[in-house]
Order: C-alpha cells, then structure tokens, then sequence
C-alpha cells in the first residue's frame, strides 16, 4: 500500500520547484538574479555531492535562502561597480575627447613644441572680444608654463585633475590659484558658460606673474 505522506510530500516538492511558483509583478532582472544564484547553488550542493559523497550535507533551507541573498546583494554591488567603471571609460574614452574635438577645445599637449602659438591665439582672441575661447588657451598656457618648470609633466592621458594633484605635490603655493582656475576652465570650455573680459583679465594677470618668477 502506497503511503498517503509519501506520496504528499513528493507533490509538495515537485509544486514548491520554481516553475510553478508565481511571483506576480517582479522585476525580469531580479528573477534573473534568482535562477543565477540558485543555478550556483545547485552547482555547489553537487560537488559536495560529487567529490565528498561520503559527507552526509544537509541544507537547512533558512541558511540557504539567507546565502543567496547575500550573493544577491554581492551580485547587485559587482554589477554597480563594474558598469560605473564602464560608463567612466566611456565619458573618459570617448565621450569627452569627442567633445572637446567637436568643441575645439584646446589640448595642452598639442602646444608643448609651439608655446608662442598659444600666446599669439590669446591674444588674437582677446581683440576679436572672444573671452571664452581666449580663457580656455590661457588655462593652457598656464599648463604649459608650469609644465617648464617641472611642477607637472604633461602628457596626452593626464587630466586635469592629475595635473591638480602633481602641483600640490610640488608647488603648493600655486594649488589654490589652479583649482579656481582649472573650475573657470571647466564651467567655460566644457559647461559652456560665456568668460567675461574681467575674468580673462584677471588670468592673464596670474600667467604674466608665472612667467617673470
């Protein structure tokens, strides 16, 4: 005679397997993450099954479920650090040298054999009254002075931000003045805001007196 527990507890199992559960209104990528974490799980349990058969392992299933949530969260926390990495690589990589070659915005390494160019550019554009365009070659020039006088090193993959800390490490005195600088740069070449003539003024002032020290 077949036992009715038997036979119930066989049904319990095959109905509580993922196919015929429902989870009405949840997210495609969290039930995604489900069936990944369990297909590693099952992985598990047959190697310990495979390779120690002698180890009677049995899966209390509380201690299970809160595995698998911690390799969710684990999974969820990978895949924000690795597509932050991706989406950096592509403003870093492509999106911004795109720019400023579709802006022309100036880049320092271009000018290292012709600084007198730079000059000539300043101040042709500071009598066209083409304040934006004047302040981002003065930034350049700038760059290229202090690049003179081994404060920084410039080289095509450096950034700004590079260049800020290459001069804390070795002209502290001028690190206040750059920041506010390399900030006026940003907001005018990449944020498209308008420099005034004040502003180139008071910049070309600081790259005369970088000059004659």
């Amino acid at each position: 005679m077949i036992d009715e527990k038997i036979i119930r507890d066989s049904l319990d199992k095959i109905l509580n397997r993922r196919e015929f559960r429902k989870a009405p209104g949840k997210n495609p990528i969290a039930n995604a993450i489900d069936r990944f974490l369990e297909a590693i799980w099952e992985w598990i349990k047959q190697l310990f099954q495979r390779y120690r058969p002698d180890w009677d392992l049995k899966f209390n299933q509380d201690f299970s479920n809160e595995l698998v949530n911690v390799l969710k969260i684990l999974l969820i926390a990978a895949g924000v650090i690795i597509a932050f990495f991706i989406i950096r690589f592509i403003v870093t990589k492509v999106y911004l040298p795109a720019r400023m070659k579709r802006n022309k915005i100036p880049d320092a390494n271009d000018y290292l054999d012709k600084p007198d160019e730079v000059l000539e550019k300043i101040k042709s554009f500071i009598s066209q009254k083409e304040y934006t365009k004047a302040l981002c070659f003065l930034f350049i020039a700038v760059l290229l002075e202090l690049n003179k006088r081994s404060v920084i090193k410039i080289e095509k993959w450096k950034t700004n931000r590079i260049y800020i800390r290459e001069i804390r490490q070795n002209a502290g005195e001028y690190l206040a003045p750059m920041l506010e600088f390399t900030i006026a740069f940003n907001r005018c070449c990449y944020g498209r805001r308008e420099a005034d003539e004040m502003s180139v003024n008071n910049w070309f002032e600081f790259f005369s007196r970088l000059r004659e020290n």
